[in-house]
């Protein structure tokens, strides 16, 4: 009998060990639930603007080729030598889109319009892929391969002027974040040097902020589509907006090269 009493104990201070932390753990979780449902709900809100034209957006996603097959990714993964990749985007405005690629050593060149085409205006609702024929193929030189992509109204004079050169190239910039994670992985703290996958609040534009060619960023908000989908939307002190000419943004796909 005073063994089950001392049994009897012992459970119920088990259970009143447990109890306490499950009910608070379940109040944070109720607490998390309902934020995450507000930005889901906002979310949701915003690409409907961006669906009726209200707001500019570019809708992106990052395609590899697998068993002869163009298959969406998630553009935060990890890839190798070999890999073959296509970029495919959709605007919801009338305008211009340059992919401009930052190597790991920092050299930078327009991909996007190439010399071949020239032309990379965009039409609202059309969709398009880049390159528009063949792949985009990982080498051998590891570290993270920066695309930056910009948007805008008109036409970007250092860019079209860049196009002329060979391969595009425009000479080594350390403007990006990620373009300095193999010559100075100090500059950044790590959480930033070692983000990948599409990012907008530590990409830093190739192009002049003053003088001639000076042109104005604006920053982009991020929002998740469908299918490894990734929404980019100009924003003015936080609030989307429709660019302006001689406005671009600015936003960078991060592909970590392993």
């Amino acid at each position: 009998m005073k063994s089950f009493i001392k049994l009897s104990l012992m459970v119920i201070v088990v259970f009143g060990l447990t109890i306490a932390p499950t009910l608070a753990f379940d109040k944070k979780e109720t607490t998390d639930k309902k934020k995450d449902d507000k930005d889901e709900a906002r979310t949701r809100a915003l690409l409907v603007k961006v669906d009726k034209g209200e707001v500019d957006g570019l809708r992106i996603r990052i395609l590899k080729s697998e068993n002869d097959a163009l298959m969406p990714v998630d553009p935060a993964r990890d890839f190798k030598s070999g890999d073959k990749i296509r970029v495919a985007f959709e605007s919801n405005f009338d305008g211009f889109v340059y992919i401009v690629n930052v190597t790991p050593g920092g050299k930078t060149k327009v991909l996007f319009p190439y010399t071949q085409e020239g032309n990379n205006m965009v039409g609202k609702g059309q969709k398009y892929q880049f390159p528009g024929e063949g792949l985009i193929e990982f080498d051998e030189e590891v570290g993270t391969e920066v695309l930056q992509v910009y948007m805008s109204r008109e036409r970007i004079k250092s860019f079209d002027e860049a196009i002329k050169n060979p391969n595009g190239e425009m000479g080594t910039s350390a403007a990006s974040a990620a373009s300095e994670l193999a010559g100075n992985k100090t500059a950044l703290p790590p959480a930033q040097t070692e983000q990948s996958g599409v990012v907008a609040d530590s990409a830093n534009s190739v192009l002049p902020s003053e003088g001639e060619g000076a042109v104005r960023t604006r920053k982009i908000r991020l929002a998740p589509g469908k299918d490894q989908e990734k929404v980019a939307i100009p924003e003015n002190n936080g609030t989307p907006v429709k660019m302006k000419n001689g406005e671009v943004a600015l936003f960078e796909i991060r592909l970590k090269h392993i």
